[in-house]
């Protein structure tokens, strides 16, 4: 329950978005647009000290991603931000690249147009 809690402060601070109705699932708050495959999100993150696996995206929205710790965000066509347990936060822009150095990911915001903080 925490966890959600801490979801739904982050979310709030993305823009003032509006969080859907408690039915919604905590994972997929606020889809509101999907590209094609070509321009999936992919968060590679750690399952064990030696081990990733991917978790992928390609609709906008509010997303929870898993619980392990990050190794690196492949942004694809999507622009928006990640929040991160340590409060920092990761801008991100389309087609670039992030390493996230272990920092455990609490929240990705899928930007349905291109985020101001994008050239």
């Amino acid at each position: 329950m925490k966890r959600i809690a801490t979801l739904a402060a982050v979310m709030g601070v993305a823009g003032g978005l509006a969080l859907a109705p408690a039915t919604a699932s905590a994972s997929e708050v606020g889809v509101q647009g999907c590209q094609g495959a070509s321009a999936t999100l992919t968060y590679r993150y750690y399952t064990s000290p030696t081990t990733t696996a991917d978790w992928k995206k390609n609709c906008s929205g509010n997303w929870e991603p898993p619980s392990g710790q990050g190794y690196y965000l492949y942004a694809g066509g999507w622009s928006g931000n990640m929040y991160f347990s340590d409060g920092t936060r990761l801008d991100f822009c389309d087609w670039k690249n992030y390493p996230i150095g272990k920092k455990r990911a609490i929240a990705i915001y899928m930007s349905s147009t291109k985020a101001s903080h994008c050239k």
